[in-house]
């Protein structure tokens, strides 16, 4: 197992495409770190340090089908297995190495906009032990992804086809969580507004149903998989810091289902991307 480890990050190691996912990261995150300005007051960095996070999904579908992709093409999984790795030591040192990748990857565009922000001016004002739940939290989203992604990988011998569907599925599946998310914002109910009828005279409209407000049980099933689907994770998380609740740092709520949810995700997905490796056929 320590084997198979370290002879897939030597192979990481060698990979061009990690490095230019790492640079772009990087890159992304020094300008959006450079583009705080405190001319006026200090500028919280809360809102920004998660933004780019509902696009991890669609990064590690494109590294990780890519990646595992190769070692179909170039023979590598069927070598390893004449050798005589058992598939299950084959699949964990696949799913230890994509993960750290999605922790690299996320880091390497939290770190910069952290570092270059703090030096700018910008500061945390929802206290440091909300970012450190939250930097967790965006870490383990990444891991989830990496669940995923991997099962679909595994399961797919054409390096190009599984990087198709992987890419589908990571879009398909933002744009789903984007609609619920959507969904879930809709008010219960219109505000009263003063509006103005056609002979010019103000009449004052009391508030009214929103008839695109879900509720009862259609409402519990949305808030369920907005909280459970790593998608709806990274979005809700791109957005947590514009509420007033964080604005002022006072009595934040930690959302502890998002941690659950998340293990829970990627332990069930790890658990059938197994199974389906360990019957597969590997020509």
């Amino acid at each position: 197992m320590c084997k198979l480890i370290s002879a897939t990050f030597l192979r990481l190691k060698k990979s061009a495409l990690f490095y230019v996912f790492i640079l772009g990261l990087i890159v992304s995150g020094c300008c959006m770190g450079l583009s705080v300005s405190t001319e006026n007051a200090e500028v919280p960095l809360d809102g920004i340090l998660f933004q780019f996070h509902p696009l991890i999904g669609v990064i590690l579908a494109v590294f990780i089908s890519l990646f595992i992709g190769t070692e179909y093409s170039d023979g590598t999984i069927r070598n390893k297995l004449v050798v005589g790795h058992s598939r299950s030591a084959v699949y964990f040192s696949n799913l230890i190495v994509c993960s750290c990748v999605a922790i690299i990857f996320s880091l390497a565009y939290i770190m910069p906009v952290a570092i270059i922000g703090i030096i700018k001016g910008g500061v945390f004002v929802s206290g440091l032990s909300a970012i450190c739940f939250y930097v967790i939290c965006a870490l383990l989203i990444g891991i989830s992804n990496t669940s995923l992604m991997l099962l679909i990988a595994v399961s797919i011998n054409n390096k190009a086809y599984s990087a198709v569907i992987c890419v589908i599925l990571a879009i398909a599946t933002l744009f789903c969580a984007s609609t619920i998310n959507q969904r879930l914002s809709e008010p219960e109910m219109y505000d009263s507004y003063v509006g103005v009828n056609e002979f010019g005279v103000p009449t004052a409209v009391e508030k009214m149903p929103n008839p695109k407000y879900v509720d009862g049980t259609n409402r519990q099933v949305l808030e369920f998989l907005n909280d459970a689907l790593p998608s709806g994770q990274a979005i809700q998380l791109a957005g947590k810091f514009d509420s007033e609740e964080a604005a002022n740092g006072n009595s934040f709520q930690y959302p502890l289902n998002w941690v659950e949810y998340a293990i829970a995700f990627s332990a069930i997905l790890t658990v059938i991307g197994l199974a389906t490796f360990k019957k597969k056929d590997i020509k």
